[in-house]
């Protein structure tokens, strides 16, 4: 028996909610294939505020000899929509645009179906053509619409047909017996026999493969290594195993995989009481493919591998084949989960801040802020002629909830949003905090946490260990066994600890990675870290111009652009939710600050997804004491003008 898979899906987009929202004014191309009865049409189509318009006669064309046929008139400045007619020609149908974006103007014209008016219909006209929304255009002729999520496309059937889904073909199984099954992934190209009750998750192909069921979880990363010898991966990758206070080491060795080179390590870590079924036994094979290609597999057992099957994980490599890659990579969309749990007046903030119809919301750190308002800070409001309505709070588990307490009654007093951010530090008793909070060491501290933040009342950002795929962050891959999902069960953790001690009412919850992935390999990738649509309100996004001090280690002078354009796009087609800018700043090193802050108040309005976003106005210290990275708002009189000009007439 041979079973088709689409994978376990994480978030089921909506249709119309793939691409990049962008104004009426400049539209984008939008990615999203279109298919009518099974058939794909390769078309015109653009994203406007965050829904995608389809050319009105490519429609017609794709559906003519159908029940749902129709012809396209003009006349008057009346388009004529007749039902029931085939639909003639006229040329320049089914061909897709070049440019990457184009103008477009709501349409004047009036729509007509079968000789009468018809006003359900959201109209514009791009390049002289019209571009009709979908699901408007069906609900108002009668087809069917649906959204797949796997290829990202729009699913058109006409009546009397059934709907018909592009198969992606990512992977297959097939069964051997009642505890085996082989498992192909299309994606990669290879095969091997998994046990007959494993599940496959390849919601992001385009990362990792997962492959579980109650006892043993398989992760497998097919990278390219960019200027890093296989040697070095290996090395870096499993320095975390030199911690003797958390992992103990069982085995190491070379040996040859499915023809190919590989390296074999074996560890395991204190059972943590607070995690379901704990998976704590490691085995992490990396299979040289070429000299910069690497096969990595992350074996995660619930039980000591000699006792699992006779090391289980060796069956599974013994029948590692290699086939064609018939498939092209596909990353899933998160879907937006309405937090149930807010009061009205967080539900009420969110919606004004975060929703679709919000504009950006500027925010300030400043170290000691707003635990006591300083006179520098005022300063600093003064001089920009704004007030800054959120304040960043950093925080971590150290016991004493006074500063909190503090940040968070006077941020209520002056009507501002505290983003309250908590993170893990060095334990001062040994081994590592997160899974110290993960074996319920930390309950009681995180219990008074919550309640302080529950008292509260009013709406708080809170952001939980962010930066988690930097190797500076102890809560990183990179320090856990590469074992990304121990970050996923920690923050999972301390919600339900929110949610234990009222906390969630008020509590927005933001995820925040940084915006490059230190290593850059596959299981330290950001996706690795979501936690699930239900957990995350807000995305967060953190980049840096950090100027050019540690110039002799690659850092460059990087314009807003350069940081956040690609970074926008990427995340706005993985996630559906509204996105805001955490932190971030310009070093004053490297170049014109004052140009570079100019730049970015000018671009950040083309990024509508964005909600808001919180200068850091600190500084980075080398390791002798001297100021590394100046980031400081205020060091600058042409960056406190275009400031204020912005503030004051929105352009800087």
């Amino acid at each position: 028996m041979k079973k088709k898979g689409v994978s376990l899906i994480l978030a089921i987009a909506i249709l119309g909610s793939f691409c990049v929202p962008v104004s009426a004014e400049t539209v984008l191309l939008s990615p999203q294939n279109l298919y009518v009865d099974g058939d794909a049409v390769p078309c015109e189509k653009y994203n406007i505020d965050g829904s995608n318009y389809f050319k009105l006669r490519d429609l017609a064309m794709a559906l003519s000899g159908t029940e749902n046929q129709f012809e396209v008139g003009f006349s008057d400045d009346i388009v004529e929509i007749t039902t029931g007619q085939p639909y003639t020609a006229v040329g320049g149908e089914w061909k897709a645009a070049e440019d990457r974006s184009a103008s477009a103007q709501p349409s004047a014209q009036t729509i007509t179906i079968d000789g009468k008016t018809y006003e359900g219909f959201t109209v514009y006209n791009i390049g002289g053509n019209n571009f009709f929304r979908l699901r408007e255009l069906g609900d108002a002729l009668g087809f069917a619409v649906d959204y797949d999520p796997m290829s990202n496309s729009a699913v058109v059937t006409s009546i009397g047909n059934t709907p018909v889904f592009p198969d992606p073909g990512l992977w297959d199984t097939e069964e051997i017996n009642s505890w085996s099954k082989w498992f192909t992934n299309h994606v990669n190209g290879y095969r091997m026999q998994i046990q007959s009750d494993m599940e496959v998750d390849m919601s992001h192909s385009g990362v990792r493969t997962v492959l579980r069921n109650r006892d043993c979880t398989i992760e497998i990363y097919d990278q390219y290594l960019s200027g890093v010898s296989f040697a070095s991966y290996i090395s870096y990758g499993n320095r975390f195993v030199s911690d003797g206070a958390v992992y103990t080491k069982l085995s190491s060795g070379t040996e040859s995989v499915a023809g190919h080179n590989a390296y074999v390590l074996e560890w395991c870590r204190p059972a943590l009481s607070r995690i379901d079924n704990d998976k704590r036994y490691y085995a992490g094979v990396d299979v040289e493919l070429s000299n910069n290609r690497v096969l990595s597999f992350l074996f995660k057992s619930a039980r000591p591998f000699d006792q699992a099957s006779g090391k289980y994980y060796r069956n599974v490599l013994n029948t590692l084949q290699f086939v064609p890659q018939t498939a092209a990579a596909v990353d899933l969309r998160t879907e937006t989960v309405t937090n149930p749990h807010w009061n009205d007046e967080t539900r009420a903030y969110y919606e004004s801040h975060f929703g679709p119809d919000a504009g950006l919301t500027w925010g300030l750190y400043e170290w000691g802020i707003p635990e006591n308002y300083d006179t520098h800070f005022r300063g600093v409001e003064h001089a920009v002629d704004h007030k800054f309505e959120i304040l960043l709070k950093y925080s971590n588990l150290n016991r004493d909830l006074t500063p909190v307490e503090a940040a968070l009654k006077n941020a209520a007093a002056e009507g501002r949003t505290l983003e309250l951010t908590l993170q893990t530090s060095v334990e001062p008793l040994g081994g590592n905090m997160m899974l110290n909070v993960l074996d319920g060491k930390y309950d009681y501290y995180l219990g008074m946490y919550a309640r302080a933040v529950a008292k509260n009342g009013k709406p708080v950002l809170f952001r939980l260990c962010n930066e988690m795929n930097g190797d500076w962050c102890i809560y990183s891959a990179a320090v856990n066994s590469r074992d990304a999902e121990l970050y996923v069960e920690f923050y999972r953790y301390i919600y339900r600890i929110f949610e234990k001690n009222g906390a969630l009412a008020n509590t927005i919850w933001v995820w925040n990675p940084n915006e490059r992935s230190y290593p850059d390999f596959g299981w330290n990738h950001a996706l690795c870290y979501y936690p699930g649509d239900e957990y995350v309100d807000v995305v967060g996004l953190t980049g840096y111009n950090n100027g050019t001090y540690y110039a002799d280690v690659g850092e460059r002078w990087r314009s807003f652009y350069e940081i956040y354009d690609g970074l926008y796009r990427q995340y706005d087609a993985w996630f559906s939710q509204p996105m805001m800018i955490t932190e971030f700043a310009c070093s004053s090193y490297g170049g014109d600050k004052a140009a570079w802050v100019e730049h970015m108040l000018s671009q950040i309005g083309n990024y509508p997804g964005i909600k808001a976003a919180v200068w850091w106005d600190g500084c980075d210290w080398d390791e002798q004491g001297n100021i590394a990275r100046p980031y400081f708002i205020d060091n600058n009189a042409g960056v406190l003008r275009h400031f204020r000009n912005y503030f004051a007439t929105g352009t800087p």
